[in-house]
């Protein structure tokens, strides 16, 4: 289903910008290799997400927090990353050093019958990007939402984002999708999407 009076070329678009994410090359990173763990607002974890900020292209950073800014965060903000209240947050480490960041949040009012509705947000390092890191922590955040009892996940993104866009074609072809200007918000049942990943 596509929220949008223009679904049809909606949908086409976001199969063509998908299909460019996803033909991108894939360098890869060991799985082993790629340490995922949940993190709060300690300060080991806000050092390592700073860094992990301050490395990421202003690109990155303003396709992530869709702001239109490409400014770092200051420590509050970095803060507010980690310590989500009634959601949590992800960091992945190569070699010790953090390289990836996902996070969830509950959606305000979305309570459904199904339980609640979440909103996702992920990062990764440029230098990391295509290497399987953003696979790797949505694994991680799929299975805590999972034991949570999350059934619903909401996505937002810049229809621009080709990375994203490919994962949600990929993993979740019937995601719902309603478009807002040059954002596009994505909903998805998660048993579906993990067990698309599983195969």
């Amino acid at each position: 289903m596509v929220g949008d009076r223009d679904g049809g070329q909606l949908a086409d678009e976001v199969e063509d910008v998908g299909d460019r994410g996803a033909h991108a090359r894939r360098l890869g990173v060991a799985a082993d290799a790629v340490a995922v763990t949940r993190a709060g607002p300690v300060d080991a974890a806000l050092t390592d997400l700073a860094d992990l900020l301050a490395r990421s292209s202003s690109e990155s950073r303003a396709s992530r927090f869709l702001t239109g800014t490409s400014r770092t965060p200051g420590p509050r903000f970095v803060r507010r990353l980690l310590d989500v209240p009634g959601g949590g947050a992800l960091l992945a480490r190569v070699g010790g050093e953090a390289v990836g960041h996902a996070m969830w949040a509950p959606v305000p009012g979305r309570e459904t019958d199904e339980g609640p509705a979440v909103e996702v947000a992920l990062l990764v390092r440029d230098d990391h990007h295509r290497r399987g890191v953003g696979a790797r922590l949505l694994d991680e955040l799929g299975a805590w939402l999972l034991e949570v009892g999350v059934l619903r996940v909401r996505v937002t993104t810049l229809a621009s984002n080709a990375g994203v866009l490919a994962l949600v074609r990929r993993d979740a072809p019937d995601a719902s999708i309603v478009r807002d200007g040059p954002e596009l918000t994505f909903t998805l049942d998660l048993h579906r999407v993990v067990a698309r990943r599983s195969h």
